[in-house]
């Protein structure tokens, strides 16, 4: 590879990714680009990639302007959009939101409700290098940030960071599923139903979201299970490409209570059940 073309390789991280391209993965790029046409292979690995797919949003929102939809959705995959149909059709009963793993207002599923309706926000971040873009993004609204880990466990553990300030997760090889592991640090880790706790949220919360990189199914059997928390609607990353909630492995309890009621590229928008 000449020096040009590793250019063109970090200049479509930097565009298309959205960030600065790690050692691994442009030493494997350089490595590969060998032949005539390989610019074009090239341009289609980085537009099929799991991690362009996760910033398509971000992508769009920056090359042509934040009016291209009804709202301004920021969102992960427009997940937005069904949050507000499914509130639209059945209402709010306490405009909360529960975000676990906020990382902040992009592909954010709590921002544009605390933002444009008025909601309150339990925003639960474990990665400390988040804390102030999170506090600068919503500023102004009605939410709290809660500086922790969360897990089905109480106690201490290690945070891995990756590339991305917001791919990090208490299991490093999960992390690594993003791309390099950057460092670890040691975090607290609590269960969900007691920061709930501690708030005073009602059991029947309106939205939670679960997006903590592997441990959102644990967190969620525990929180159904050992808690009365019902949240009204839930969005955790999680697929289930035939509707089976258990192949998931969510617990029978929790598939009893809830009932799978849409879906995006990365997660299932779960809804309780009547009666």
């Amino acid at each position: 590879m000449t020096t040009l073309d590793v250019n063109i390789i970090i200049s479509l991280y930097r565009r298309l990714l959205l960030r600065e391209p790690d050692t691994e993965g442009l030493k494997s790029l350089s490595d590969t680009c060998q032949s005539k046409d390989c610019f074009d292979k090239l341009i289609t690995t980085f537009l099929e990639s799991q991690e362009f797919s996760s910033k398509i949003h971000s992508f769009t929102r920056k090359y042509g302007g934040n009016n291209l939809r009804f709202t301004n959705d920021h969102s992960q995959y427009g997940e937005f959009m069904k949050i507000l149909q499914i509130f639209m059709n059945m209402g709010a009963k306490h405009k909360i939101v529960v975000d676990v793993g906020a990382n902040g207002k992009e592909r954010s599923n709590s921002y544009d409700l605390l933002r444009h309706f008025g909601w309150f926000g339990v925003l639960i971040e474990a990665n400390p290098a988040l804390y102030q873009s999170i506090d600068n993004d919503f500023s102004g609204l009605n939410y709290r940030l809660i500086k922790t880990a969360v897990s089905d466990i109480s106690g201490q553990g290690r945070l891995a960071l990756g590339v991305n300030s917001d791919i990090s997760s208490l299991s490093a090889s999960n992390t690594a599923n993003w791309g390099l592991v950057l460092d670890e640090i040691d975090v607290q880790v609590r269960r969900l139903h007691e920061i709930l706790d501690e708030l005073n949220i009602p059991y029947n919360f309106d939205l939670l979201s679960l997006d903590i990189e592997g441990f959102d199914v644990r967190v969620l059997n525990d929180l159904i299970c050992n808690s009365n928390y019902r949240p009204e609607v839930i969005i955790i990353e999680a697929t289930s490409e035939d509707g089976d909630l258990g192949a998931t492995g969510l617990l029978p309890l929790v598939c009893d209570i809830y009932k799978l009621v849409s879906s995006t590229t990365a997660n299932l928008i779960l809804s309780r059940r009547l009666g």
